[in-house]
């Protein structure tokens, strides 16, 4: 392709044509593309110098394109932009004229309205003068009419029976009204004997009209009965007719719906109603029959008074109070009289279940549609004031919360009938051996009165069946044995008297209202009180604190009371933590009961913790006392024994096994009985006292060099017996005793290192003197001269601090 000097060849030119600087432009590409061809045809032709002019050439021709470009593309510019001012002038000047017409426009819009405002307000005014003349015409005429009807009745009866003549219409029903208010109010000579016989006249006339009502509702005629509605209601307020349609209505002849076909106690669950350990059962199946056919009859029932009747709300109201009146009330009764006839549980939980049921069945009959705002309002008055109307007779002036403390002190009665008697018993008992041997059937019957089958139940107490004897039927004395178990703590009781609290609790902040519920509450904790606190745990604790205190101290300690405390202390912390986590919160803002509850709770809570800690020192003292009984059979030469009379395969003395022995059985049952803190403050505190007893034991005996062998035997198989305990507090102190061992056999030249090491070296020597004078060698080899003279340190005394159980 040829080129001429300075010219731009075709390719190039296409190259720096206009539209390919449209878009993303990048100057980079643009002089590599641009120089792209010149450097190809160098690179073919690498044997010849590099010649520039061709690049430069390209590059100048380049430039000068691009400045005409420039200059072009300028002249668009500012061409485009004087046309796109004129264009916003056109434009503004466009807007201006539409505004200007805009506003004339609603400028004759407002003109128009002000007219037809006008004209509407005259029109108006002109619609209430006619309106007016038109009342004022009727009232006009209709006391004409009353007026001349008045006078005539003053001659005679003939125009009431002309109005006879004619059905009673909804005009003719208010002229009767006018013409008896009339009649009522003018007092002239003769108006009596219009007035009584306007008053049989309208008391024939509605007579009738109730007549016609009745025929229309046997027919369904619904139309007919808006009539008969609507003429009785101008005729005088339509309360006949609202009293004749519900007393007339299906729902309250229907035998079914007053009394129940099936009768009270045919269902299974008058046997679970009284069992405190079932859930409740629900509500009597007459009851649920009679709430859902309640429920369906409301519902269609308000659908058809709205039609009839021009008065809705009051019929509503009435057919309503009626339900409750009649239906509701007689079978609730009926129900509520057999359920307290078989337990107060059952009572309490049928009225419960009422209650929930009631209210239900309130909530639905609110919410049903099709009604305006001021009729739903009245009807939910009248339906809160029937609900509380009918459990007023049952919950009202503490008659609901008796009930509940009735209840609760039947089953805790029952239930800890045995564990009473058993206590009661012994108590009056000299001796534990004789009351075992008196220990054998009893009567209950004649004791407590217990009712129910359920109560017995629990009493654990056998019911047998009833005897006739010629005087007719007899019911036969339950009978019943005390044993051991009976009076023994058993917590699975008091879950259970928990479990029937919290079923009372839960029925009392539903059925009470307000400071009611505190007050409730507070009743309801002095109950639980009484019977788990006062009745069943300081009963045992007191009787297991007079056992150890009439023990004999020449026995063996009994420990089978620690289980009851494990169980006291188990039992005591279930039911106080029940309280504050369930009753307290129930005192709401009443300040004074909820400080009442918690001073009840600290000081019950105060009462027991002293009564269980009695228990465990009076336990601890009776532990010490037979350990230092075992400890006074050491022989005085158990010590200092010939080397004849050692048995190298058993070094242990009679005294020491029989203490090992009992030390493990005491570990063994506290690890049976106890748990946790209790049983590591119960451990420490024998530790201690046997570490005491120890050291001062070891101090009474003189030791000779082969005795000093046989001592520090038993004071390790002490140290094993303590140590299988694992009470890591008392690891130093017999730590401890295991070095005042080790002063009975290390040699005189010895002594001195040991007492200056360990936890001797924290002793001070005058406290180490009687164990290194027991010595057999202490004045032989001098060495009081060692104890006096050394270097001994600390005035630390022996280990004495103090442990409380608990």
């Amino acid at each position: 392709m040829s080129r001429t000097l300075y010219a731009l060849d075709e390719e190039l030119a296409n190259f720096l044509r206009r539209e390919n600087f449209h878009g993303k432009f990048d100057v980079t590409n643009f002089v590599e593309s641009l120089s792209e061809r010149e450097l190809t045809v160098q690179r073919k032709n690498q044997d010849q110098p590099f010649e520039p002019k061709p690049l430069i050439r390209d590059f100048e021709a380049a430039l000068s394109k691009l400045n005409s470009l420039r200059t072009q593309i300028q002249e668009d510019i500012e061409r485009n932009a004087s046309e796109v001012q004129a264009a916003e002038r056109a434009h503004n000047a466009r807007i201006r004229q539409l505004n200007q017409k805009f506003e004339n426009v609603v400028g004759s819009f407002e003109s128009l309205e002000d007219m037809i405002t006008s004209v509407g307000t005259t029109a108006i005014q002109i619609g209430k003068t006619l309106e007016s003349l038109s009342s004022q015409l009727t009232r006009s005429q209709t006391s004409s009419r009353v007026v001349t009807t008045y006078l005539a009745l003053r001659e005679n009866d003939r125009a009431l029976h002309d109005m006879r003549r004619n059905k009673l219409t909804i005009d003719e029903a208010k002229f009767v009204r006018n013409l008896l208010q009339v009649c009522r109010e003018v007092d002239l000579k003769g108006s009596q004997d219009a007035t009584l016989a306007i008053e049989k006249f309208t008391e024939v006339v509605e007579r009738e009209v109730l007549a016609d009502f009745d025929e229309a509702y046997r027919q369904g005629d619904l139309a007919a009965m808006r009539s008969c509605a609507e003429t009785l209601y101008e005729f005088n307020g339509g309360s006949s007719i609202h009293r004749a349609f519900v007393n007339q209505h299906d729902f309250f002849i229907r035998k079914e719906n007053i009394e129940s076909e099936e009768a009270l106690g045919a269902d299974g669950m008058w046997q679970i109603l009284p069992d405190p350990d079932a859930e409740p059962p629900g509500l009597e199946p007459g009851l649920i029959s009679l709430f859902r056919e309640i429920r369906r009859c409301v519902k269609d029932e308000f659908q058809i008074i709205n039609q009839i009747f021009p008065a809705p709300a009051t019929v509503k109201n009435l057919f309503l109070q009626r339900i409750f009146a009649q239906s509701i009330q007689s079978r609730l009764e009926e129900v509520l009289a057999y359920a307290e006839s078989t337990s107060t549980l059952a009572y309490l939980r049928t009225l419960q279940n009422s209650y929930s049921v009631v209210g239900a069945l309130v909530d639905a009959i609110k919410v049903l549609p099709s009604q305006p705002a001021d009729e739903a309002q009245s009807i939910s008055a009248v339906l809160q004031t029937n609900e509380e109307d009918l459990f007023v007779p049952y919950l009202e002036s503490g008659r609901y919360i008796e009930k509940e403390k009735k209840s609760l002190t039947e089953l805790y009665s029952s239930l800890l009938y045995k564990y009473s008697k058993y206590h009661n018993a012994k108590r009056n008992q000299k001796s534990s051996n004789y009351f075992d041997r008196l220990t054998g059937k009893m009567t209950a019957g004649r004791a407590d009165g217990l009712m129910g089958a359920a109560l017995f139940r629990l009493a654990g107490i056998e019911r047998k069946g009833s005897i006739r004897d010629g005087n007719g039927r007899i019911e036969a004395e339950p009978e019943f044995e005390l044993n051991e178990a009976d009076g023994q703590l058993k917590p699975s009781n008091i879950r259970r008297m928990l479990k029937w609290h919290a079923e009372a609790v839960g029925r009392a902040v539903e059925l009470s209202e307000g400071p009611e519920t505190a007050r409730d509450a507070l009743i309801l904790m002095t109950i639980l009180l009484d019977f788990v606190v006062r009745d069943y745990l300081e009963v045992w604790l007191d009787r297991a604190l007079d056992d150890l205190i009439a023990q004999d101290s020449r026995v063996d300690p009994d420990f089978t009371c620690l289980a009851g405390v494990r169980d006291a202390t188990a039992i005591a912390r279930l039911v106080f933590t029940y309280m504050e986590t369930v009753l307290v919160p129930l005192s709401g803002p009443s300040i004074s009961i909820r400080r009442d509850m918690s001073q009840r709770i600290q000081n019950n809570t105060n009462r027991v913790d002293g009564k269980i800690n009695a228990i465990v020192q009076r336990l601890v003292d009776a532990t010490m006392t037979w350990f230092a009984s075992i400890l006074s059979r050491q022989q005085k030469r158990d010590f200092k024994p010939k080397e004849d009379e050692i048995n190298l395969a058993n070094m242990q003395t009679q005294t020491n096994q029989q203490a090992i022995a009992f030390l493990g059985q005491v570990g063994q049952v506290a690890r049976e009985t106890l748990t946790g803190g209790n049983l590591e403050a119960f451990l420490t505190e024998i530790g201690i006292k046997v570490h005491h007893a120890l050291l001062d034991h070891f101090k009474k005996f003189s030791v000779n060099a082969t005795g000093g062998l046989l001592l520090t035997k038993d004071i390790s198989r002490y140290q094993d017996a303590i140590a299988a305990w694992s009470t890591d507090s008392l690891t130093a102190r017999f730590t401890f005793l295991h070095e005042i061992g080790n002063i009975f056999v290390v040699k005189p030249d010895v002594l001195r290192r040991i007492l200056q090491e360990g936890e001797l070296a924290k002793v001070k020597p005058q406290y180490l003197v009687p164990y290194v004078a027991c010595r057999e060698d202490y004045y032989s080899e001098g060495l009081g001269s060692i104890v006096e003279g050394g270097s001994l340190l600390n005035q630390v005394p022996f280990f004495n601090p103090t442990t409380s159980f608990g």
